[in-house]
């Protein structure tokens, strides 16, 4: 399952859980110089949505 997060600044990304949250922890030292931990960055995440011609399986 794909995650997105997105940032009050405009910056956003989507992928897969490890990368959001690697991405996300990157993001809040880099331009807000904040120190998010793993948890804090899986929170601020949500599922993705699929998008309409995907298939399910």
């Amino acid at each position: 399952m794909e995650l997105e997060v997105s940032c009050d600044c405009g910056w956003s990304y989507r992928g897969p859980e490890p990368d959001v949250v690697r991405a996300t922890i990157d993001h809040g030292r880099q331009a807000h110089d904040l120190e998010l931990t793993p948890e804090q960055a899986r929170a601020a995440a949500r599922p993705a949505p699929q998008p309409r011609n995907a298939r399910k399986r």
